[in-house]
């Protein structure tokens, strides 16, 4: 990915936000922070705004550890996990739960998901279980041009698409809102993978 990956976030094909993953090689695995940005306006007054931010460290790509706080329009909530022994401990709304070390989050950016039955929704703090299905090839635009990538499905108790490149790189996302609005990730700063660029 290099050091940082940016997304515009739209809201039925209008900008709203930004969402920057940020990576942080260090000697005690690799630092990873993601945040959120969205404010949406009707008639020129702000009607929504929510803020996200989660910080993790993986160490030989498998998560050690996970901070999460989320500003929803005013509703505050932290869920935080740490991998200890044979169990990762997750602590969030919820309560205290033990779970798999080897769940991956819903950050997105890491394609080992792709092979998961259940992910940690790090909206929440719950286990999810679902299905991640492939569902094709689309060219995805960007800020300068267009990438290839997998369209992949995700149905059960997370409903979402997200799409990545020829070499595992998460470079969009989409899903519905609460209010039936359609949220995409537009990818600004994603290169052309190495297999698109020999395909001419």
């Amino acid at each position: 990915y290099g050091h940082e990956l940016i997304f515009q976030i739209r809201r039925n094909d209008s900008p709203v936000g930004q969402h920057i993953v940020r990576f942080n090689p260090g000697k005690d695995g690799v630092q990873v922070i993601a945040q959120s940005n969205i404010d949406i306006s009707v008639l020129g007054f702000n009607v929504y705004n929510f803020r996200y931010r989660s910080e993790s460290i993986w160490q030989h790509g498998r998560l050690a550890s996970l901070l999460v706080q989320v500003d929803d329009d005013g509703s505050l909530s932290k869920m935080s996990a740490r991998r200890e022994n044979d169990h990762l401990i997750v602590n969030g709304s919820a309560g205290r739960q033990i779970l798999s070390p080897s769940i991956f989050p819903t950050d997105h950016w890491h394609c080992g998901v792709l092979q998961s039955h259940q992910v940690l929704n790090t909206l929440t703090g719950n286990p999810n279980t679902v299905s991640i299905t492939p569902q094709g090839r689309d060219r995805l635009p960007t800020s300068t041009h267009s990438i290839t990538a997998t369209r992949f499905t995700y149905n059960g108790q997370l409903n979402l698409t997200a799409w990545y490149d020829a070499q595992g790189r998460w470079v969009g996302l989409g899903f519905t809102a609460r209010d039936g609005s359609e949220i995409i990730y537009r990818c600004t700063n994603c290169q052309a993978s190495v297999a698109s660029k020999d395909r001419g």
